[in-house]
């Protein structure tokens, strides 16, 4: 991973920590489906989806989300890409 994209990841398990404070860090930069494996749940991510658009200065389309975009700390960081964020 480039110095750069590893800076953007912990800024980004940040603010997901910030949110599930008693989520185990490895295990959330480890999970392959953040929903399945319990790290969040359904409140957790519509919490995650204000602070994101607060934090990153974006609007996220609900009409848009698809289950994929909350499975791994990495496409979390890809919708924040997608809809203009930069993390």
């Amino acid at each position: 991973m480039s110095p750069d994209k590893e800076v953007k990841m912990k800024n980004l398990i940040k603010l997901i920590t910030s949110i599930k404070t008693v989520v185990d860090v490895q295990a959330l930069v480890n999970s392959t489906d953040l929903y399945n494996e319990g790290i969040l749940d359904s409140f957790d991510i519509l919490n995650l989806i204000a602070r994101l658009e607060n934090a990153y200065n974006i609007e996220i389309c609900a009409a848009d989300l698809s289950r994929e975009d909350f499975m791994t700390v990495n496409n979390i960081c890809e919708l924040v890409f997608k809809n203009g964020g930069k993390i």
